[in-house]
C-alpha cells in the first residue's frame, strides 16, 4: 500500500497529528525507565569530562587575565579558591595539568570508571545518597529517555495515523 499525501485532507492530517500526540504522550513515560549500569558509567564519564573541560576553560581564562596584568574578578577569585589555587600562573597551570591527566591517563580513567560501577547500585536505590555528579548523570539519562520516547512516539503516531486515515478499515492488531 502506498500513501499519496495529496489525497490527505486537512481533517485527516489533524487526526494523524492526534495519533502522534497520543503516542508522543505515551513516549514521555520513557523518562521513568531506569538506566543500566553501562549507560550510567558512560554518561557519568561524559559528564565528568564536560565538567573538567569547563574547569580547564575557567582556569585558562584566569591565567590569561593574570598574564595580561589585570585584576581577577570576584568570580574568578572564588573559582580559584574552590580549587585551592593561589593567583599564580604556575599554580594554575599545574592544576590544569592535573585535571587533564584525570581525564586522559588510562589508569585514572580505569579507576574513575570502577568508582562509577561501584557506586551505581547505591545511587540507583537511594536517591538521597547521590552526589552532585550522579544527580547530573541521572537527570541527563532521564531527559534523554524522555526526548527519545517523545520523538519515537510522535513519529510512529503520525505514521500510523496517516495509514489509518488512508484505510479506515485497517486494524493494527490483526
Amino acid at each position: 500500500m502506498s500513501i499519496y499525501m495529496a489525497n490527505v485532507t486537512q481533517r485527516e492530517k489533524v487526526k494523524a497529528a492526534a495519533y502522534g500526540t497520543g503516542l508522543g504522550t505515551l513516549g514521555m513515560l520513557a523518562f521513568h525507565i531506569p538506566p543500566s549500569k553501562n549507560r550510567y558509567v558512560e554518561t557519568a564519564f561524559n559528564v565528568f569530562k564536560d565538567e573538567a573541560a569547563d574547569n580547564i576553560e575557567n582556569l585558562n581564562s584566569s591565567a590569561l587575565t593574570i598574564t595580561e596584568g589585570k585584576n581577577l574578578s570576584g568570580e574568578q577569585k572564588l573559582f580559584l579558591s574552590q580549587f585551592g589555587v593561589n593567583e599564580d600562573v604556575v599554580e594554575i597551570n599545574s592544576k590544569i595539568k592535573t585535571i587533564k591527566d584525570s581525564i586522559t591517563d588510562t589508569d585514572s580513567i580505569k579507576n574513575l570508571r570502577q568508582t562509577f560501577v561501584d557506586t551505581f547500585d547505591t545511587f540507583k536505590k537511594n536517591p538521597a545518597a547521590r552526589d552532585a555528579l550522579s544527580i547530573k548523570v541521572f537527570n541527563r539519562i532521564r531527559w534523554s529517555n524522555f526526548a527519545w520516547g517523545v520523538g519515537l512516539g510522535v513519529v510512529l503516531g503520525v505514521a500510523l495515523g496517516l495509514l489509518r486515515v488512508q484505510d479506515p478499515k485497517m486494524s493494527y492488531f490483526e
